[in-house]
């Protein structure tokens, strides 16, 4: 295993295989039985987005940085690829990785994003959000905001947890630097931290954030069969 590939920093304790299991490219995994964590890193402080995951027996993976950001998912279905999205929003150093079936977990897809270097232009505001299927439901599980700018980049603004009703709250950070329409993006997360359907993407335009601004409502609902959006409701508070 090298000690730095495409970016990332591997320690001690990890090798990588040709095709295994139900993954038909190169993968990494433990190279011993003996522990059941490794660790890995950047070469600069990255935003650590997602990895896949798949194993020949069922176990716990917990993934958690230097800078206290943790992401747990339960491989329960042996044999699959999973995706594991973090959420997190902070550029880490490291980041350890443990499952707890030890080296009988193959993973791979690692994805990351540079951090923004922000603008002046850049404020946050109380979100509050309701996402409820087209059967009156709520939605479980938890939601990902991200910001869509030039590029194609994605900027995560936070991962928040949905109460029973189908309500998250947090803070958003846009960047109002970026040309109208403002693009976000949500990804529906389910109660094991795996995506529901496809992502959903929103275009808003600037002229809608007035500066005196401090936050925002939204109530959005879901088609059930397709995860896309049905009817999408905004107000700001001042």
């Amino acid at each position: 295993m090298p000690a730095t590939f495409d970016g990332m920093t591997f320690g001690a304790g990890w090798s990588w295989e040709a095709a295994w299991n139900c993954d038909s490219t190169n993968n990494v995994y433990f190279n011993s039985p003996t522990g059941n964590m490794r660790s890995f890193g950047f070469v600069q402080p990255e935003i650590f987005v997602s990895l896949q995951v798949f194993a020949d027996a069922a176990g716990t993976l917990t993934l958690a940085d230097d800078l206290g950001q943790a992401t747990t998912f339960q491989v329960a279905q042996t044999g699959t690829m999973h995706t594991v999205r973090t959420g997190w929003t902070k550029a880490s150093k490291t980041v350890n990785v443990t499952y707890t079936q030890n080296w009988h977990a193959g993973f791979d897809n690692f994805t990351y994003q540079t951090p923004s270097t922000g603008s002046v232009s850049a404020g946050k505001l109380a979100a509050s959000i309701s996402l409820t299927w087209d059967d009156n439901t709520p939605v479980a599980g938890s939601m990902v905001a991200s910001q869509i700018i030039a590029g194609n980049q994605h900027i995560v603004l936070g991962q928040f947890p949905l109460s029973s009703s189908g309500t998250a709250s947090g803070n958003l950070a846009l960047d109002f630097t970026q040309p109208s329409p403002l693009t976000l993006q949500i990804v529906l997360l389910s109660t094991t931290n795996v995506q529901v359907g496809d992502s959903v993407s929103l275009q808003l335009p600037k002229t809608m954030f007035p500066t005196n601004a401090t936050g925002v409502t939204a109530h959005i609902v879901l088609w059930k069969a397709t995860t896309t959006i049905k009817t999408f409701d905004i107000g700001l508070t001042p």
